[in-house]
């Protein structure tokens, strides 16, 4: 069941693009952590999203000095990647967002 907040949000989205869903996970997949929602899905839509919330990604998971880039996701240390989940902005609303970074 939605509740008045989720629907008021989702019908925010009704004449928007879709947005994906960019989260930052574990090794284990344990813990995921929402980083951003973005129009384009890509290696530059990665880095964009992680590039306006660097601060709080790099409290979390310590970036490393190399990353690995690819256009599904961004290694930033041995334990961590930033990736695309697979849910679209409206998926996420309605099945419960990640906490934010």
């Amino acid at each position: 069941m939605l509740d008045l907040k989720k629907l008021q949000r989702l019908n925010q989205l009704k004449y928007r693009d879709t947005r994906y869903e960019v989260v930052l996970v574990n090794s284990s997949g344990t813990e995921i952590y929402l980083v951003a929602y973005t129009a384009r899905r890509g290696k530059m839509a990665l880095v964009n999203a992680i590039r306006n919330v660097f601060e709080h990604v790099d409290r979390i998971a310590r970036v490393a000095d190399e990353t690995k880039i690819t256009t599904k996701y961004i290694q930033i240390n041995p334990n961590w990647r930033v990736a695309y989940s697979g849910r679209t902005e409206r998926q996420a609303i309605t099945e419960g967002e990640h906490p934010k970074v």
